[in-house]
């Protein structure tokens, strides 16, 4: 039989080709067979004890899942939005576990013996736990491989559906809230954007204390500490900023929503979607001289990254809404 993954790779093979429609057909098949397997192995995980089960989501999963930028701030034709939106992997950092310590009162090494001497009566428990723990994760993949699928096809309700079961499995995923915001604003429905957004701001703060990040990271009124704050509170504190931008655009706030998204690109200069979005704010505030400096700046400051589809397009937007004559300007681009 053939590995998993190459079903996974079959799968996901049509959509890159322009064949959506049937990319999700065989993902939904898919994952049909892998709820079957999960059946199974609930069945035989009744009959014996397992550990509890942890509310986390890989990387891999996270990989697939891109979101559409909410369109407010896109109202003209002549704007292509800055497409989809990759989450990035690591923001996936608040979730991880590992293994408990010993007992405060047990020396390591009488906790080793004691895991030696349990090991016969707890193998076949915790391999049952491996196999189920591992069909769980492919689960979690493909509803998120299906998600992005049907946000490219604009089907936004059935894709926030597929993000109701992954937010009921994984209640403590911020990553997960802030991306079924995102989707609520394309459906214009605000206030369970608001909602799924502080609820992401809820699960950030209660696990890494983002409020004092806030404090200490990135104040009002002044310079932008990076160096005493590791990369994954920098990540949390630019999702947090990012779904902030996001409302704002939706309430038609483009200086606020600029802001925001300048205090982004402050803890993370390469974000591309943060520096195309407050390109496009500062020309709904009439400074079109500025937005297409900050787009040109990106783009020399590292050609090969960052010469995208959607950041080129809008550049040469903007100078046609300069000039007549911006043949020169795109040529030179």
């Amino acid at each position: 039989p053939l590995p998993y993954s190459v079903h996974v790779l079959a799968a996901e093979l049509p959509a890159y080709t322009g064949n959506t429609v049937r990319s999700l057909d065989l993902l939904h098949t898919l994952l049909h067979k892998v709820r079957i397997r999960l059946a199974q192995l609930n069945e035989d995980e009744a009959e014996s004890s397992a550990p509890p089960e942890l509310d986390e989501l890989s990387a891999d999963q996270l990989t697939a899942l891109e979101l559409p930028s909410p369109p407010s701030a896109f109202a003209l034709q002549t704007l292509r939005s800055p497409g989809p939106l990759a989450l990035d992997p690591q923001l996936d950092y608040p979730f991880a576990y590992r293994a408990a310590p010993p007992l405060s009162g047990e020396p390591a090494a009488a906790a080793d013996t004691a895991a030696q001497q349990e090991a016969p009566s707890t193998q076949t428990s915790a391999t049952s736990y491996s196999l189920l723990s591992m069909w769980r994760r492919r689960e979690d993949r493909l509803q998120v491989s299906i998600c992005a699928r049907l946000l490219e096809q604009g089907e936004y309700v059935c894709a926030a559906e597929q993000l109701a079961q992954l937010a009921q499995r994984h209640p403590a995923n911020a990553v997960v809230e802030a991306a079924r915001g995102r989707i609520f604003l394309q459906l214009g429905a605000v206030r369970a954007a608001n909602e799924s957004f502080a609820r992401c701001e809820k699960l950030l703060a209660h696990l890494h204390n983002v409020s004092a990040l806030r404090r200490g990271a990135v104040s009002d009124d002044g310079p932008v500490a990076v160096d005493s704050v590791n990369a994954a509170h920098v990540q949390a504190h630019t999702l947090l900023l990012m779904n902030r931008a996001y409302l704002a655009l939706s309430a038609q706030q483009f200086p606020v929503a600029a802001d925001y998204f300048d205090r982004v690109l402050q803890v993370d200069p390469d974000n591309l979607v943060a520096a195309n979005n407050r390109a496009v704010c500062w020309l709904f505030t009439c400074e079109l001289g500025r937005a297409i400096q900050s787009l040109e700046h990106v783009v020399r400051r590292d050609p090969a990254r960052n010469l995208n589809n959607t950041l080129v397009f809008n550049l040469c937007t903007l100078y046609d809404l300069r000039s007549e004559n911006s043949v020169r300007d795109k040529k030179y681009l």
